[in-house]
């Protein structure tokens, strides 16, 4: 084997190397572009699973003292209108 026919070989074994990284590139690139379009998706499953699970006990924490600030500021206004 002379050396023209090795460069040939070796050339050939490079491009197709070089495809095949090319291709595999293309290939992870879409899997992340998949994840990052699927992430808001998950997210709000996520927020929707944690509110359904969490719901009345995050209503009793937060909800119960709001509501009282509400109403003692709505009786202080009332309170000084008279």
């Amino acid at each position: 084997m002379d050396l023209q026919n090795l460069f040939y070989v070796f050339s050939i074994v490079m491009l197709s190397l070089g495809i095949i990284f090319f291709i595999v590139g293309i290939a992870v690139l879409w899997k992340i572009y998949d994840a990052a379009r699927s992430i808001p998706q998950k997210i709000e499953g996520k927020i929707a699973e944690i509110v359904e699970s969490k719901g009345a006990l995050f209503l009793g924490s937060v909800g119960i003292p709001l509501i009282s600030l509400l109403v003692k500021k709505m009786k202080d206004r009332f309170s000084k209108d008279q």
